[in-house]
C-alpha cells in the first residue's frame, strides 16, 4: 500500500505521517517522522529531550513548518504515569525547550486554549491525540503499557469532562505511529498487571506473548464513551519502520524520540 507522507520543505523541513481522516477543521494534528528534509537530502532529526543536541531547535522548526506557535508549545515530563494536567495560560509553553522546565511526571496534557500546541514524545508507545470541537478542548496522551494499566486514558477523558464539559461522544481520537502487535513481545511483568479482561489484547505465538497497544488503548477510549467511528488508528509499527520512526525496541544502539502534537485553532 502506498503511503503519501507529507514533506514540509525548506530549512529544517520534516516528513510528516499523513494527518488522519476525521480531524475537525478547528484542530491541527501532527505526527512527525524521524526524517528531516535538508538541501543535501533526507537525514534524521531527534525531537527528544535529555540534552539531545538540536532537539529544541527541531521542535521549533516543526512548529514553524506546521504553522503552530513554538512559544506556546507545552510538553510534560513523561514518566509512564496516569497524571493528566490541565494547561492554562500560566502553563502554556512549559517544557518546550528543556526537560527540567516540563511539568513533572505528567503523561497527558489537556487545554481549552486556542493556539497552544500540546506535544508528546514517543519511541514505541502510543501517542493519543484528542479533539473535542464542541467543547473546544484538546488533549495529548503518552500511552505506554504502564500508563494504560494505571488509567491514563480514563483520567484524560475525565479531565476533559470536568474542566471543559466534554461529552465523550463528541471527542475524536487519533492514535499515531507505535509498536505493533507484530513486534511488541511482552513478559510476565506486564501480564501479571493486566486485568483478566484485557488478556484479549495479548496474542500468543510460538510460545511468546505479543500485546496490541493500539486495540488496547482504543478499547479504553470506548470504555470512556467514545464512539468507535471517531477513533482513528495509524496502524503502522514503529519497530518495523526504523527508516521512518525511532523505536526503543528496534534501535539497539540509538535512542531517539518521535514527536506528536495537537492544537486547537479556533
Amino acid at each position: 500500500m502506498k503511503i503519501d507522507i507529507e514533506a514540509m520543505p525548506g530549512e529544517g523541513g520534516a516528513l510528516l505521517w499523513p494527518a488522519p481522516a476525521g480531524v475537525p477543521s478547528c484542530f491541527k494534528v501532527v505526527f512527525a517522522t524521524r526524517v528531516a528534509v535538508a538541501t543535501e537530502g533526507p537525514g534524521f532529526v531527534n525531537y527528544g529531550f535529555d540534552g539531545i543536541p538540536g532537539a529544541a531547535e527541531a521542535r521549533r522548526n516543526l512548529c514553524r513548518l506546521t504553522g503552530l506557535n513554538f512559544d506556546k508549545l507545552t510538553v510534560g515530563r513523561q514518566k509512564h504515569t496516569a497524571t493528566a494536567a490541565v494547561v492554562d495560560e500560566s502553563l502554556a509553553g512549559t517544557g518546550r525547550d528543556a526537560p527540567n522546565e516540563s511539568l513533572a511526571a505528567t503523561d497527558a496534557l489537556i487545554t481549552g486554549l486556542r493556539g497552544v500546541p500540546l506535544g508528546v514524545t514517543t519511541a514505541d508507545c502510543v501517542p493519543v491525540l484528542l479533539a473535542d470541537p464542541t467543547a473546544k478542548a484538546a488533549a495529548a496522551v503518552h500511552a505506554g503499557w504502564r500508563g494504560t494499566v494505571a488509567g491514563i486514558v480514563a483520567n484524560t477523558i475525565e479531565g476533559m469532562k470536568r474542566n471543559f464539559g466534554s461529552a465523550p461522544q463528541n471527542i475524536s481520537a487519533f492514535l499515531g505511529p507505535a509498536i505493533g502487535p507484530c513486534c511488541y513481545e511482552v513478559g510476565d511483568d506486564l501480564l501479571d498487571q493486566l486485568p483478566n479482561g484485557d488478556m484479549i489484547f495479548v496474542e500468543k505465538r510460538e510460545g511468546r506473548n505479543y500485546l496490541n497497544l493500539y486495540s488496547w488503548n482504543a478499547a479504553r477510549l470506548c470504555d470512556e464513551g467514545l464512539d468507535p467511528k471517531n477513533i482513528y488508528v495509524s496502524e503502522i509499527c514503529t519497530c518495523c519502520r526504523p527508516d521512518l520512526f525511532f523505536t526503543y525496541r528496534g534501535d539497539k544502539n540509538c535512542r531517539g524520540l518521535n514527536f506528536s502534537m495537537i492544537a486547537r485553532l479556533g
